[in-house]
């Protein structure tokens, strides 16, 4: 999504919530003209989170074809540039499990290549 149209959607959300606060604030009819002062701050205040929250949806919530976040997608595409960052990334994002299936299989490797180079094995291979 291009900045512009962030924008635009920006502009929406809040004047969507001015309006909505101000109907409810001035209606002379309905169920919340009884209704006291603290009630309404209450309910301005709900509507104001709402909004953020939208807000916050329109800037950071996607908008890429992948589905994949905004600002993940790019870090992703300038991380596939560099490759050892790469690798190293990826290992700290692994959990204990996942490391030590790492080197159980990094170790079968070394050791299935080691014996079919002939290079002879030690005491407790045999």
């Amino acid at each position: 999504m291009r900045d512009s149209t962030r924008l635009l959607g920006t502009l929406i959300i809040w004047i969507g919530f001015a309006t909505t606060v101000s109907i409810v604030f001035t209606s002379v009819a309905g169920p919340l003209s009884h209704a006291s002062e603290a009630s309404l701050i209450v309910i301005a205040g709900i509507f104001a989170m709402m909004a953020m929250i939208s807000t916050l949806a329109v800037w950071f919530g996607g908008g890429q074809a992948t589905g994949e976040p905004y600002h993940e997608a790019g870090a992703y595409r300038k991380a596939k540039r560099v490759g050892s960052d790469r690798i190293r990334r990826l290992i700290e994002s692994l959990d204990d499990d996942d490391i030590y299936d790492l080197e159980a299989l990094l170790l079968a490797r070394d050791h299935s290549a080691a014996r079919d180079n002939g290079i002879p094995r030690r005491r407790q291979d045999v």
